[in-house]
């Protein structure tokens, strides 16, 4: 097995404290086990109460805020979740899910909810 040394100190120069903290617990961790994580903040509860530990990392998802989901009524707590998850000493992953922004299709299957790229109209790239 190769054993690499890793240096704590972020490419990005101005890296702030957070970013350079992350890095070093990160690298300080490293080789000694891994992190475990969630992809979804409504179940830490369940995971403290029936594990007794919560995970060190919690994906949160901003679908909910693609224009297409808004002008339709979406809400979403996931920025407030991630900055309270946070405030825990919790790492923060984000991902976005996002959805066509605009011309969707709206007829039975091909609700507008499972707009993509590929489901809108009229297309952004031509068929090859």
């Amino acid at each position: 097995m190769t054993v690499r040394t890793i240096n704590s100190a972020p490419v990005n120069k101005a890296a702030t404290p957070e970013a350079k903290e992350l890095m070093a617990f990160l690298v300080e961790r490293y080789q000694k086990g891994m992190l475990a994580g969630q992809q979804d903040y409504s179940n830490l509860n369940w995971i403290n109460e029936n594990t007794g530990r919560k995970p060190a990392v919690i994906g949160f998802d901003l679908m909910e805020y693609s224009p297409s989901r808004t002008e339709r009524g979406a809400v979403s707590q996931e920025i407030r979740d991630a900055i309270d998850w946070h405030k825990q000493g919790g790492i923060v992953t984000l991902c976005w899910h996002w959805n066509a922004p605009t011309d969707l299709i709206d007829e039975p299957g091909k609700e507008w909810w499972r707009g993509s790229i590929r489901m809108r109209q009229p297309m952004i790239l031509p068929p090859r």
